[in-house]
């Protein structure tokens, strides 16, 4: 009732403002014609709509003069639902799409939280597995000496410098592949180099130190660790010091006993920014057993003269 009264009043509004309008301009037309063809025009348009929704969401086939032919409008996804409806529908289908592209969002988010996790977890695995082959090494050093120092042969200190520097490359954080490893010790008043892991054989032949000449010889006057991640940019490596095997990056770290440097362990890297902070704690370890080995055999020399 409240909708035909609204209906009825502004037909009757819209009729008689029109009917006016077309008299100023010398058209005469009464407002009951003007409601009749408004009727006459929405009747058919509605007329119309209905028919076409009967078309579209009918499968049977059409009569028409006595012959049936199938449906060419009929769409079996369209749905004959009144228009507020199909406005709900419009508008709970935009609220879906904003909550899917918010998890659209989150699940980026989650996604990428995901992956720097598993990055983490792959490090903490790999640094894991590095101290794990670090305690390894120790104990297999440990024993190894205990056994070469028992055996009392000839060279055996040469040998077990050969294991430390094979072993020490394998405990580093970043890739192993580009290192070598040269172990100095002091002899006569000079630096020589004592042991080496794939480094040329020029270089063992020519390089002596004094102290704080060159990188080595620096540690021997310092007893101080040094951490060069690009010698391009340090002093240590110009002139007669400049390195005769490529490498960029290099750490130093001294054999001491007790307060006394007795020599220098040198890891390089054929690359700049070889290293990481963590390697110099663990590599201190490799650099306090050559010193032992070194107390060791200089004892038992000591002991040989009387």
């Amino acid at each position: 009732m409240i909708s035909l009264i609204f209906v009825v009043t502004a037909l009757i509004l819209f009729s008689a403002g029109t009917a006016r309008l077309l008299e100023q301009t010398g058209i005469g037309i009464s407002y009951i014609t003007i409601i009749t063809a408004v009727c006459a025009a929405t009747g058919f348009y509605t007329l119309i709509v209905e028919s076409a929704r009967g078309f579209r969401s009918s499968a049977e086939k059409i009569s028409l003069f006595g012959l049936r032919f199938n449906n060419p409008v009929y769409d079996p996804v369209f749905e004959d639902v009144p228009q507020e409806e199909i406005k709900n529908i419009r508008s709970d289908n935009k609220e879906l799409q904003n909550e899917l592209a918010q998890l659209k969002a989150f699940t980026e988010t989650l996604l990428h939280e995901l992956e720097m996790k598993d990055a983490e977890l792959e490090d903490i695995q790999y640094v894991s597995e590095t101290y794990i082959r670090h305690h390894n090494n120790s104990s297999r050093l440990i024993r190894t000496l205990m056994g070469l120092m028992a055996d009392g042969r000839p060279g055996w200190v040469r040998e077990f410098y050969d294991n430390v520097l094979d072993e020490s490359i394998t405990v580093l954080h970043k890739d192993r592949a580009d290192k070598s490893s040269t172990l100095f010790m002091a002899d006569d008043g000079k630096l020589k180099m004592a042991a080496y892991h794939r480094v040329n054989l020029i270089s063992v032949d020519t390089r002596e130190f004094s102290p704080g000449e060159g990188f080595a010889g620096r540690i021997w006057e310092t007893g101080e660790v040094e951490l060069v991640n690009n010698i391009n940019e340090s002093g240590y490596f110009e002139g007669d010091f400049s390195p005769i095997h490529n490498y960029g990056s290099v750490i130093g770290l001294p054999v001491k006993i007790n307060q006394a440097t007795v020599g220098v362990l040198c890891i390089q890297s054929e690359g700049i920014d070889g290293f990481i902070e963590e390697d110099v704690d663990t590599l201190k370890f490799y650099a306090d057993i050559c010193g032992l080995a070194y107390y060791y055999d200089n004892m038992n020399v000591k002991i040989d003269a009387g």
